[in-house]
């Protein structure tokens, strides 16, 4: 390939959301236990859908779903939870119910698994042949992750069939800078040698930071990292966990914790239609809307109006006023306004040109 403009984008969109070309490739993988061990059965919103579709089977014909395993968002679950070396050589992570537990190391392997199969299906598809032995693959990975977790990683990708040899490691920010950079037709020609950059990534679990200066532009962009990557775990999912904390004060925590455990995939598609409010809120909403159904409207108090939320028991829908919007956003503001700030003032970025933002949060009209 002789420039970016050729490269194919896989989005992974399946199943039920499949035709959203806004959407990137949930981090959620489907098993099915088979004589004791777990099979892969599904990746992305397409494990999403047919993990929801059992549920709501197994649910009406008064069983269970413990012949499968679900998980979702898990990425960030390993970061807050592993906080030394030892833990990373065998970190285990739990399921969406809580009930479930396997070593992350399969769980990611299996997800890098079905991501190389489908690569190496593309390729085949438009004609190159013998494709696994042509890839340089490359695994992203946060920035604020210990240098512990790209042992892991590496691990996982071996474990997934991909040769040592064959695969490297980069950072999500920095691969957020490449692309900014070659998606602007006059950018990569302006950043002259001693020109610098803040790059800040947050998506739905991690706001990553690094910095780089540009110390060759000739033939090819060269750069060299000036601050130490920082960030911490704040992303959209902060903004959800905000959300699930009104749903909690409403009906009761306890209640919210029972529901969740026995009704994930109503929990899924709470979220979904969560979602759909975020990326409609902006600073000039007076409120947005989040439909509810089944189980979850029949405990909400009927004429429930408090702290600008109210329920309307007759559309079964929650109103959210913008106010009460913006709080929950506010969680996810602060922290990079703060980091930002805090970066920009440091004597390493004197003289910073350009601020490259990247990530779901930064795709948000508020």
């Amino acid at each position: 390939m002789k420039g970016h403009q050729e490269i194919a984008m896989e989005q992974g969109l399946e199943g039920k959301n499949a035709g959203k070309s806004n959407e990137k490739m949930r981090t959620a993988i489907l098993f099915k236990k088979v004589s004791g061990l777990l099979k892969f059965e599904s990746f992305g919103e397409q494990a999403k859908y047919d993990f929801d579709k059992i549920t709501k089977k197994e649910r009406k014909s008064g069983s269970d779903v413990s012949g499968y395993v679900y998980f979702d968002r898990f990425k960030m679950s390993l970061y807050r939870e592993i906080d030394s070396t030892e833990g990373w050589k065998d970190p285990i992570i739990k399921d969406v119910t809580g009930k479930h537990k396997q070593p992350a190391l399969f769980v990611v392997s299996e997800c890098i698994k079905y991501m190389k199969s489908r690569a190496v299906k593309r390729l085949r598809e438009c004609g190159v042949k013998d494709p696994e032995h042509k890839i340089l693959w490359v695994l992203t990975i946060p920035a604020i992750w210990p240098d512990p977790s790209k042992d892991f990683m590496l691990r996982a990708a071996a474990k997934a069939g991909i040769p040592p040899g064959q695969v490297k490691l980069c950072l999500e920010p920095e691969a957020a800078a490449i692309c900014c950079i070659k998606d602007s037709a006059d950018l990569d020609k302006e950043l002259l040698v001693g020109s610098k950059y803040l790059i800040l990534d947050c998506g739905g679990g991690t706001l990553d930071v690094t910095a780089h200066k540009v110390v060759e532009n000739d033939t090819n962009l060269r750069v060299k990292e000036i601050r130490t990557v920082n960030g911490g775990d704040c992303g959209s999912t902060y903004i959800d966990k905000a959300f699930q904390q009104e749903i909690g004060r409403i009906i009761g925590e306890s209640k919210w914790e029972k529901f969740k455990s026995e009704n994930p995939d109503a929990v899924n598609e709470l979220l979904d239609r969560f979602e759909a409010c975020k990326r409609s809120f902006t600073d000039e909403s007076t409120s947005e809307f989040v439909g509810l159904k089944g189980k979850l409207a029949k405990k909400i108090p009927a004429g429930y109006d408090k702290n600008g939320i109210c329920y309307d028991d007759e559309e079964f829908h929650l109103e959210i006023s913008g106010g009460r919007m913006a709080a929950m956003f506010e969680i996810c503001v602060r922290r990079i306004v703060s980091t930002m700030t805090k970066e920009l003032r440091s004597s390493e970025m004197k003289g910073c040109q350009y601020v490259f933002m990247a990530g779901g949060v930064f795709s948000s009209p508020y």
